[in-house]
């Protein structure tokens, strides 16, 4: 019995390790996506505030 107790312990514990580390990971792909989603974002908002140069001539 002391066995099979060791085995599902283990068992448990790889799942939990493996979860926590699965989570971790999405967490960190999530601010590196909502980063990049940000750098674009002020980008286009720089390119929008730049004048016309043809309005200018004219």
């Amino acid at each position: 019995m002391k066995g099979k107790t060791l085995v599902i312990g283990i068992i448990v514990f790889v799942l939990l390790v493996v979860g926590g580390i699965y989570l971790a990971m999405m967490s960190t792909i999530n601010e590196i996506k909502e980063e990049n989603d940000l750098a674009k974002a002020s980008v286009i908002m720089i390119a929008e505030e730049q004048p016309d140069p043809i309005l200018k001539i004219s």
